[in-house]
Formats: structure tokens, sequence, C-alpha cells
């Protein structure tokens, strides 16, 4: 990551919105509770397979990021519904 705003969510939960993460090193989400926004550390099949551990059945996810989300395509199976814009 170049640019704090290449993944902002993700630079957020990394600094000051820390104490409203849930997650680890490679995967973080906001809590359910307080907003759908969720991210990964990159695009690694590890950062993704944590960021699809995050997600429960019925939750929606919001990722917000400049680089191409490679989420549905790595993970075929994964509980995204529908794929990255």
């Amino acid at each position: 990551m170049s640019h704090v705003l290449d993944r902002p969510v993700w630079s957020a939960l990394a600094g000051h919105h820390a104490t409203l993460a849930e997650g680890g090193s490679l995967a973080m989400r906001y809590q359910p509770s307080v907003h759908p926004f969720a991210c990964c550390r990159d695009n690694s099949p590890a950062s993704l397979a944590a960021l699809a551990e995050l997600a429960s059945p019925g939750d929606t996810q919001i990722f917000l990021q400049a680089d191409d989300c490679r989420a549905t395509r790595v993970l075929p199976r994964s509980p995204w519904r529908t794929g990255c814009r």
C-alpha cells in the first residue's frame, strides 16, 4: 500500500479506529453494530481467507480500496454474494 487512501478502511482500523475493529493482522472489519466496512491487508490468499472468516451468514460487508479486489476470484466459494465493483 503506497497511500493511506489506497485502502482507507484498513488505514482507519489499523489506526484511529482500532478500538472499533474486529479481526487481526491480515483482515479486519468494523464491529457489525458500528459499520459494514471490512478490509484485508492485501489481496493475498491468506488475507482474503482471513477476511472470509470474519463474515457470518447474512452479514453485509463493504470493501473500499483503490486496487483490484480479487475476493470472489480467489475464494470462489466465499460468503460474498456479489463481485467487487
